[in-house]
C-alpha cells in the first residue's frame, strides 16, 4: 500500500469564504490552484497511490472543512491532520479536544517558518519561552501525533521531544527551508538526523523533487533519502509528493524512491512507501 505523507487539497476563496491577507499571493506557489479532493484522487489512480494524508494549506488560514469533508467522504483514501490557530490557544484547544470525533481526523500539523511570524505577528520566542507548550501537551494527552515544519529550528523539536516524550512528532520536507535546494538541502538533512536517537521523532522525506535542481530521478534526493533511512531507519521516515508544489509529474515523485532509491531492502521500501507512516499515525 502506497501512502502519499503530504497533500493539500482547498477551495478558491469566496465570499463566504475569505482568505487570510496575502492568502492569494503565496498560493502562486503551488501550480494547482485550487485542488479539489476528487482532482487529487485521479491523480492518485494514475500514479499507483492508494492513500494519502491532507494538510490544509497555510495561505487558505486556518481552516480544516475541506480536509475533513473529503476524509469523511474517502476514509479508506484520505485521512487529515489539521490547523489550530496557535495564536488563539482558547480556539485551538476547542479544535483538538473534539478532534478525534471527526471521521479521519488523525492528527494536527504546525507550521513555525520565517513567513508564518511575521503573517501572524508573533515572535519567533514562541518556540522556546512555553508559550506553545499548551498544544504539545494537549498533543500528547490525546495521542494526537503532530507533523511540525519549524526549518531553521530543528533543535526545538529535540527540546520539545525530550520534554513530551510521548508525543509522536513528525519533522516536515527533510527538515528543508522553503526555497532551500540541492547543498541547503543536505545540511538540512544532517541536522534533522541528529534527532533520529529520540524514538518519538520521525520525518517525512516529502516534496523531494522541489528541493533540486536536478531532473528525474533527482540522484540527491535519493541521498537525502538514504542520510534519513540510515539515521531513523525503516519505521520513521515517510516518503510524501507534496503534489500541488511539484514540477514534476506525480509517478516521477513517487518513482524516484520507489525505483530509483536501490539501497532500500523490499522490507524497507515498503515501510517508506506507507507502512511506517499508517503505523505511526494509527491509521488501520
Amino acid at each position: 500500500m502506497i501512502v502519499d505523507a503530504q497533500v493539500h487539497i482547498w477551495d478558491p476563496p469566496s465570499d463566504n469564504r475569505r482568505w487570510p491577507a496575502g492568502g492569494e499571493v503565496r498560493a502562486r506557489e503551488h501550480i494547482r490552484n485550487p485542488f479539489s479532493a476528487s482532482q487529487l484522487l485521479k491523480e492518485m489512480d494514475a500514479a499507483g497511490v492508494d492513500r494519502a494524508i491532507l494538510v490544509p494549506p497555510s495561505f487558505e488560514g486556518d481552516r480544516n472543512d475541506v480536509v475533513l469533508a473529503a476524509a469523511s467522504d474517502f476514509p479508506s483514501r484520505f485521512a487529515a491532520m489539521g490547523r489550530v490557530p496557535i495564536d488563539r490557544p482558547g480556539v485551538a484547544l476547542r479544535i483538538m479536544s473534539d478532534w478525534a470525533d471527526h471521521v479521519g481526523a488523525i492528527g494536527f500539523r504546525f507550521t513555525f517558518s520565517a513567513g508564518f511570524f511575521a503573517s501572524r505577528g508573533v515572535s519567533g520566542a514562541w518556540l522556546t519561552d512555553g508559550t506553545c507548550d499548551w498544544a504539545w501537551r494537549t498533543a500528547e494527552e490525546r495521542s494526537l501525533p503532530v507533523m511540525l515544519h519549524c526549518p531553521g529550528h530543528l533543535d526545538v523539536i529535540r527540546d520539545i521531544a525530550r520534554r513530551f516524550p510521548r508525543l509522536r512528532i513528525t519533522v516536515d520536507h527533510f527538515g528543508a527551508s522553503p526555497g532551500a535546494v540541492d547543498a541547503d538541502v543536505v545540511r538540512s538533512v544532517r541536522e534533522a538526523c541528529a534527532l533520529a536517537g529520540l524514538e518519538n521523532v520521525s520525518v517525512k522525506a516529502s516534496a523531494g523533487p522541489c528541493y533540486t535542481r536536478e531532473s528525474y530521478p533527482f540522484r540527491l534526493m535519493q541521498t537525502c533519502v538514504k542520510m534519513l533511512y540510515d539515521s531513523f531507519g525503516p519505521m520513521r521516515v515517510f516518503w510524501g509528493s507534496d503534489l500541488s508544489r511539484l514540477r514534476c509529474s506525480y509517478k516521477e515523485a513517487l518513482a524516484y524512491v520507489a525505483e530509483g532509491c536501490e539501497f532500500l531492502p523490499s522490507a524497507g521500501r515498503r515501510m517508506v512507501l506507507g507502512d511506517g507512516i499508517r503505523q505511526w499515525l494509527a491509521w488501520p
